[in-house]
């Protein structure tokens, strides 16, 4: 299938281990598997106890694609090493580790090779930009640091800030950025997508409090999950 073909082009934000939410939105949006493009923002694993059934269920999407997001880099170094860097036990790890001594070893490994297949970031055929936490404007796409794809904020923080304060909005070179990362119900606890100038948002704090948001980035018709406390998986 060609990617103008698409029937949509769906985005979900940080699930999180939520793989109740991440079911929900999908039925609600009446995700299509064969005719929709999934993009997953990243943050898959951590703070709710499903992660391993995140991952089931995304690796039998055939048009999925799948950034990076700093809780995933924990994952992957921790199905490659065995190691449990104690930040991430601390931040949601602990229960990925417990979902993930229930697998076998086969199922392992197909978790460690999509992890290994995330890409930093995925730029569409309408020059829509898809990262989980920041760019750098400096810098070229491809000369991008990872800690910034993955850990940074700058990029929200001064669009928040000059669309709250009425500033001049930092421009990019992208008709669209969609990122997760930074949570919005702290700020906006109506949860709904959040957008500043042509950037959007979808981190709706599933992790903890909030819900998960799937979008249609053109129509920007979007489907939510309940919220995070009803979801036990």
């Amino acid at each position: 299938m060609a990617k103008l073909d698409f029937r949509r082009t769906l985005c979900v934000g940080d699930v999180h281990g939520a793989h109740g939410a991440l079911v929900q939105v999908l039925e609600r949006a009446g995700f299509n598997p064969e005719r929709d493009r999934l993009i997953s923002l990243g943050d898959l694993t951590d703070y709710h106890p499903g992660s391993d059934k995140v991952l089931d269920l995304l690796l039998k999407v055939p048009h999925l694609v799948a950034v990076r997001g700093n809780h995933d880099t924990w994952a992957q170094e921790y199905l490659q090493t065995g190691e449990k860097d104690v930040i991430w036990l601390h931040n949601g790890g602990d229960v990925t580790v417990a979902a993930f001594e229930r697998r076998d070893d086969t199922t392992l490994e197909r978790y460690r090779r999509f992890f290994v297949r995330q890409i930093p970031y995925f730029l569409d055929e309408r020059n829509r930009l898809y990262v989980h936490a920041s760019i750098d404007h400096h810098a070229e796409l491809e000369d991008q640091d990872e800690d910034t794809l993955y850990w940074g904020r700058e990029l929200w923080t001064k669009a928040a800030r000059s669309g709250m304060m009425g500033e001049p909005f930092p421009e990019n070179l992208f008709h669209e950025i969609f990122i997760g990362h930074t949570p919005t119900n702290k700020f906006w606890p109506d949860c709904k997508p959040v957008h500043f100038g042509n950037i959007w948002n979808l981190d709706q704090g599933i992790k903890r409090t909030g819900r998960l948001t799937l979008m249609d980035v053109d129509s920007k018709a979007y489907w939510q999950s309940d919220w995070a406390e009803e979801f036990e998986d």
